[in-house]
């Protein structure tokens, strides 16, 4: 839980104006929720995270990013009265593996661990496959997360029942509200990996024979070659974003 506490005094327009250059509108949307959750701000006001992030609609890591914000300007004062935690578990069999393994084996092991090391950023990696919801809002950035939010939450109102709980229902339904937001919004996710120097040679081709020389280059449609050109062009790697 977090403890907040903010001073009283009665918001005026020149302030309300000042502060719309310092925050976002998420940012202030959230800090004008937290001043009427507390009108008075005369005590702490105990309040969890996730009930703002329901109620505003944007992620739990976004108001906790938030929260910080605010204080940082001096807006609110925050104390983390709670916590939760749990001890880590380790791999105890990995670690027998590792302690039984002889010379050829370690040998073997440290070429896995070489191999399953993420590669450097900005490089497609297999390591970052979606798996679950969080997995797919930690791949979005903060302006994606909250665009892809207000798309889903909005899929979610045109129901015949609309959920109560309309971000449980997202989470429920992330696999397909992902893919029609993708589809609407034109992205194009790789699932291949390619290292560094074949990404340039690759982008350097397509530059100077363009796109279906590229991809017809060994006489036949190369569908690896149009996957890696829908998701370069995706992410405006051939010619650049437009100015």
């Amino acid at each position: 839980m977090t403890q907040i506490k903010q001073k009283f005094y009665p918001l005026t327009v020149e302030e309300l104006i000042e502060l719309s250059t310092k925050l976002t509108d998420t940012e202030l949307k959230i800090y004008l929720y937290l001043m009427a959750a507390n009108p008075f701000g005369d005590r702490a006001y105990e309040i969890d995270t996730a009930i703002i992030a329901e109620h505003m609609g944007v992620t739990r890591r976004t108001v906790q990013r938030v929260v910080k914000k605010l204080e940082s300007l001096d807006l609110i004062e925050v104390e983390v009265s709670k916590f939760k935690y749990k001890k880590r578990q380790q791999d105890r069999q990995s670690d027998s593996r590792i302690a039984k393994a002889t010379a050829g084996s370690l040998k073997r092991q440290q070429d896995r661990q070489r191999s399953s090391e993420p590669l450097p950023e900005g490089n497609p990696s297999p390591s970052k496959t979606i798996n679950t919801y969080s997995d797919y809002l930690d791949s979005l950035s903060e302006s994606e997360r909250e665009s892809f939010l207000e798309f889903a939450k909005k899929k979610a109102t045109q129901l015949p029942k609309p959920p109560e709980l309309p971000l449980k229902w997202i989470e429920k339904n992330f696999e397909d509200l992902r893919s029609l937001y993708e589809k609407q919004n034109g992205i194009v996710r790789c699932s291949h990996s390619w290292s560094e120097d074949r990404q340039q040679e690759w982008l350097d081709k397509i530059r100077s024979l363009g796109f279906a020389a590229f991809i017809y280059e060994e006489g036949k449609l190369n569908l690896e070659r149009k996957n890696f050109y829908e998701w370069a062009n995706s992410k405006n790697l051939i010619w650049g974003a437009e100015s």
